[in-house]
């Protein structure tokens, strides 16, 4: 019975921790707004969505990452991968957050409806991401919004609030878009967009550097020295010193 009980609190921390289906169901850079009418357009590929959604950026490693609010990984990787590089190389990084990971939605009465791998909350989490990218046009300050929610994630609308306040962001227009229908067809987008990805997803988080998923394992493990390989341009000292 031990041996068992052992195999099963393996199994369930295996799970959570890969984010398996446990649950059925420059600071002067502004992003350009989310395209609905362009990105609902299924004869778009990924490639062509990344050129929609991308447009003065040119020299940056495009770094596109595909997450769950409350996945585990997700918020490690967040926390501890994508912003202390970008806390350093920042100024060659264009990042591009899609909040949706292995969740499913259908249409439903003039909206979406959403199945999260970790319930509602996942599912309201990300749709507030996904209104932060709307209306936080200035890429340093969704940043560090993002990186504020994935501290404490698990009460999305007290975080989002919480966090709006202390980075002084007007939350009222984040909060009514996360509470409807304008907020269900942007996050209806950034799932069309997830499903697009050519190998499909099959772990959370999944990185795409300037479209590529190669060498998915080194970017969850050293992000910095992938962005820095990736990049172009004459290297920043913070490159010279991690290549």
């Amino acid at each position: 019975m031990k041996w068992m009980a052992l195999m099963f609190a393996v199994s369930i921390w295996f799970h959570i921790g890969q984010c398996s289906p446990w649950i059925k169901s420059n600071p002067n850079h502004v992003y350009e707004r989310i395209r609905l009418e362009d990105l609902n357009d299924e004869t778009i590929s990924h490639k062509e969505r990344l050129n929609l959604t991308i447009s003065d950026k040119s020299g940056k490693v495009v770094v596109e990452v595909y997450y769950e609010v409350l996945c585990p990984d997700s918020r490690y990787f967040i926390l501890k991968q994508l912003y202390p590089t970008w806390q350093r190389v920042g100024s060659i990084m264009d990042i591009q957050y899609k909040p949706y990971g292995k969740a499913s939605h259908r249409a439903s009465d003039g909206g979406y409806m959403f199945q999260c791998q970790h319930g509602p909350n996942e599912c309201q989490g990300n749709m507030i991401h996904t209104c932060a990218m709307h209306y936080i046009p200035e890429s340093t300050k969704l940043t560090e919004y993002i990186h504020c929610m994935m501290g404490d994630n698990y009460d999305p609308m007290q975080a989002g609030r919480n966090c709006a306040s202390q980075l002084e962001i007007e939350w009222s227009p984040i909060e009514a878009c996360a509470s409807g229908k304008e907020g269900q067809k942007m996050l209806a987008v950034v799932g069309d967009d997830t499903h697009s990805l050519r190998p499909r997803v099959s772990f959370i988080p999944t990185i795409v550097l300037n479209g590529s998923q190669d060498n998915q394992k080194m970017m969850l493990k050293n992000l910095l020295k992938e962005v820095c390989r990736k990049y172009q341009g004459v290297k920043p000292k913070e490159c010279i010193e991690t290549l």
